[in-house]
């Protein structure tokens, strides 16, 4: 970042400026890469071609960093998706939380490129909503990483990639998720044939007392999954850990554990298709394999089913 802001009142963040908007003295805007601050009250001046009603403040070498805390004001879902929307024309944009404690009621419609990270643990957000915090249609090389999460009673879960159109490359690190109902799927890959979720990858992911499931996969290729630490507690009647359903190929199983599974910690469904390929499967002794069909190892559609150090998976 270049810096060189002007003396006088403190800055007002407006987010991207709008045509329609009026601006006053001290308004902040971003428009392009550049951040502008008001020097005379505007309506319909562009920053970038009128220096007597604008001065520059930063200009941004991407990948653009914003900060969602500019914009909480009570729902941090919200706050974030202004911050998305701030990144607007950026390949890459990082959308930084600070430690603390913050509410979000809507849900963050993630874009391609983006990263959303907190300060680790210290950043909690206790999402009262009844939809997915986060939604990621088609959306491609994106983060979510150093943040603890409280799901509501309400919540469908924490996050859903999903289609309409092939994605690729979503990765999740360094989590802490809780709550949620038994209705509710933490994380949820879904796509369709022809149109599958692409290399997702879980690295230290730490589930307490969920009441529904932690993971629901289908159609996606190459799941990566290390160092997941799964609780189901006190919902145990009703949690379970891994759901593996039509057209999951490619998953990856490191150090996995997931105690206290009231139904489940691995089911496989719906696996019968037209793909004629045989499931590779190594579980732990305390694993639950559901069969809903006998020919279940004769036409499956996961095509591999890798589990390292078994003797975690309980």
């Amino acid at each position: 970042m270049l810096a060189a802001g002007p003396p006088g009142p403190p800055l007002n963040p407006r987010g991207v400026w709008n045509s329609s908007t009026t601006y006053n003295v001290a308004d902040l805007v971003d428009y392009g890469s550049v951040s502008y601050a008001a020097i005379t009250s505007s309506l319909d001046l562009e920053p970038d071609t009128h220096p007597l009603n604008w001065q520059i403040i930063e200009v941004s070498i991407a990948p653009w960093e914003v900060s969602a805390n500019t914009y909480y004001s009570g729902d941090w879902g919200a706050a974030v998706n202004t911050a998305i929307g701030s990144c607007a024309g950026y390949t890459n944009c990082r959308i930084t939380t600070q430690a603390g404690t913050y509410n979000a009621a809507t849900t963050v419609n993630y874009a391609t490129g983006v990263t959303i990270e907190g300060s680790g643990w210290d950043t909690v957000i206790n999402y009262t909503g009844s939809s997915y915090l986060f939604n990621q249609p088609s959306t491609s090389f994106t983060m979510l990483r150093d943040m603890s999460f409280t799901l509501g009673s309400s919540a469908l879960g924490l996050v859903v990639v999903q289609g309409p159109t092939f994605s690729q490359y979503h990765s999740f690190t360094n989590l802490y998720t809780t709550g949620g109902s038994a209705t509710s799927t933490l994380f949820r890959i879904t796509g369709t044939r022809g149109n599958e979720q692409n290399f997702d990858i879980f690295n230290n992911i730490y589930l307490q007392n969920y009441a529904g499931k932690a993971f629901w996969i289908d159609h996606a290729i190459d799941i990566h999954m290390h160092s997941i630490d799964g609780f189901g507690g006190s919902y145990g009647l009703t949690s379970e850990g891994l759901v593996l359903d039509s057209g999951a190929n490619g998953i990856n199983l490191v150090d996995v554990s997931f105690s206290f599974a009231g139904l489940h910690a691995f089911d496989l469904r719906n696996t019968i298709s037209e793909a004629t390929t045989t499931a590779i499967v190594n579980s732990g002794s305390n694993v639950s394999v559901p069969v809903d069909n006998a020919n279940l190892c004769q036409a499956t559609q996961f095509a591999e089913l890798y589990i390292w150090s078994p003797a975690a998976i309980r």
